[in-house]
């Protein structure tokens, strides 16, 4: 059964009523930890959206990782060359005493 929520954190997103089995020791952290402030779906929601964010940014760190690694050796190349036009700076202002 779909329904459609429009106040809240979730305005306008159609949400899907859904059961999980939890162990009566997690929902007790639950519990303790949110109080009377927010319902265990909304918290439960926030929760697995934080993780597949982080997991998708994890994703995303990965892949930039392997493609600096698998450029490492033109990049360093390239940085040397380019170490090697640079020219020298010299300062020909005399020391104020």
């Amino acid at each position: 059964m779909k329904r459609w929520y429009k106040g809240g954190m979730n305005r306008g997103i159609t949400k899907t009523k859904t059961s999980i089995t939890l162990s009566v020791s997690l929902l007790v952290q639950i519990d303790k930890l949110i109080g009377e402030r927010a319902s265990r779906s909304a918290f439960i929601e926030k929760v697995l959206q934080d993780h597949l964010r982080d997991e998708a940014r994890r994703t995303i760190q990965e892949r930039d990782l392997q493609i600096l690694n698998e450029n490492a050796d033109y990049l360093s190349s390239a940085s040397a060359a380019r170490r090697s036009e640079e020219v020298p700076v010299v300062c020909h202002r005399k020391p104020s005493i």
